[in-house]
């Protein structure tokens, strides 16, 4: 066998201490911040944590829905007239309540941060 671990993912590791606290997908997402935030200058990919933890799409589905569509068709973003335009694999769509798009940083045509509340 060329590759000695037994799963071929990365390994995730987190503190059991913070999961019985704040529950383990969340312990595990944390962690996956702290690994972005360390390997790109403090900055948070959404489209790699979504590749890296692609069950944070449901939970993105239910805290921030779209008004049509999954965030797992999610491609891109851009502002236009102070609203989010979702880009996805079909066409373009929206959060299904504005009021939840905060802010962004970056080019309006391609913001490279969103803030959602």
């Amino acid at each position: 066998m060329s590759n000695p671990r037994f799963i071929p993912e990365r390994y995730c590791t987190f503190s059991p201490q913070l999961a019985a606290t704040v529950g383990l997908e969340e312990a595990v997402l944390l962690q996956g911040l702290s690994n972005q935030l360390a390997s790109n200058a403090n900055t948070i990919l959404i489209a790699a944590l979504a590749e890296e933890f692609p069950f944070w799409r449901k939970v993105l589905d239910e805290a921030a829905p779209l008004a049509a569509g999954s965030w797992s068709d999610v491609t891109g973003f851009a502002v236009e007239d102070e609203a989010l335009v979702i880009s996805t694999k079909t066409g373009s769509t929206s959060l299904a309540d504005a009021a939840q798009f905060a802010g962004y940083s970056g080019d309006n045509a391609a913001p490279y941060k969103v803030l959602l509340v």
